[in-house]
């Protein structure tokens, strides 16, 4: 752990912090905050239901007229984390611009 003054000491402040390269101890991201899930039983058929408003609102489900029509929600659901990837990870750096095509 480091230091809150000195990113070079430990967190003592009586010796160096170590630290590893991301190669070494890669970054893990957990996907959390579930709070608007809804449970669907699979013998039903597709799910139907409208749409929840979440943060993004660049949905397409909720352009236009369609936000008071039922959907499926996965395809939302889909959109969602791809646009979070896209938005936080892909467009913040000029160098994973080889990632924008897929």
């Amino acid at each position: 752990m480091y230091h809150p003054i000195s990113d070079r000491r430990n967190k003592n402040f009586k010796g160096r912090a170590t630290y590893y390269t991301r190669t070494a101890r890669p970054t893990k991201y957990y996907l959390i905050d579930f709070g608007l899930s809804r449970r669907y039983n699979p013998e039903d058929g597709e799910p139907r239901e409208l749409p929840i408003r979440g943060g993004d609102k660049t949905v397409p489900e909720f352009q236009g007229d369609g936000y008071d029509q039922e959907c499926n929600p996965f395809p939302t659901d889909i959109y969602y984390l791809g646009n979070m990837i896209k938005e936080y990870f892909l467009q913040v750096r000029d160098r994973s611009a080889f990632h924008l095509p897929l």
